[in-house]
């Protein structure tokens, strides 16, 4: 198995839409963000990854077939690389509405000082917990080395992200690349994907107003109910 589709979108432009809709046609296990979370003895290879060192790639994603989210999106153009005849589905949303939605989810979700002094409390009694640490860490440098600790600078954060996604563009070769939004539904993804349109809607999930639940569970030391779907 390898990876046949490769999410370049940043967080909250619907990766977990695109996780659930690709396992749906048939590119699944997708992995995303929530399978780290799941599955943190994987993190090794991240770490290799964000401090410039070689990474077996395939090793990393044995037993899937595609990718999105934190944190693949940010090594798109390695991915290309790894998996030459991989897709690249580019997912975007209006910058303004982007930058909302990340502000109050993402930007929100590693510890505070508090929260790690709570967390610092637990790991005695959750082996989980202890093996998220490195996790939070990776998420934490993810989300800062991108916008370069200054997200709270509105029009900085959106130059970024537009930055971004025009790199995408200009890198992938059209025939590779879709540049998506969910809101359109299953018929752009299909047609890229060459697969058939499924009966009824695209799949949703990560409504902002669930993504604090979420993460204040992970910090208690329960994993992500959204996880790795196997064939």
């Amino acid at each position: 198995m390898s990876l046949q589709v490769i999410g370049a979108g940043n967080g909250r432009t619907g990766t977990l839409t695109t996780k659930l809709a690709l396992e749906q046609l048939g590119f699944g296990p997708c992995y995303h963000m929530l399978e780290l979370m799941s599955e943190p003895e994987r993190v090794g290879h991240w770490q290799d990854a964000f401090a410039g060192r070689p990474v077996d790639w395939p090793a990393l994603f044995d037993g899937y077939r595609s990718t999105t989210d934190y944190p693949g999106f940010y090594f798109w153009s390695d991915l290309m690389q790894a998996f030459p005849d991989a897709k690249v589905v580019l997912t975007t949303r209006p910058a303004a509405d982007w930058y909302e939605s990340a502000k109050s989810t993402i930007y929100t979700a590693p510890p505070g000082p508090l929260e790690k002094l709570r967390i610092l409390t637990r790991l005695p009694f959750s082996p989980y917990l202890r093996s998220m640490l490195p996790v939070f860490k990776i998420a934490d440098r993810l989300f800062t080395d991108i916008f370069e600790g200054r997200f709270e600078d509105r029009d900085f954060a959106i130059a970024k992200y537009e930055e971004m996604n025009q790199a995408v563009i200009d890198g992938v070769p059209p025939e590779r690349l879709l540049v998506y939004n969910v809101a359109d539904g299953w018929g752009p993804l299909c047609e890229f994907l060459g697969v058939e349109t499924p009966d009824g809607p695209m799949p949703h999930a990560h409504r902002r107003a669930d993504f604090p639940d979420m993460i204040a569970s992970i910090k208690a030391g329960s994993p992500p109910t959204h996880h790795r779907q196997r064939d």
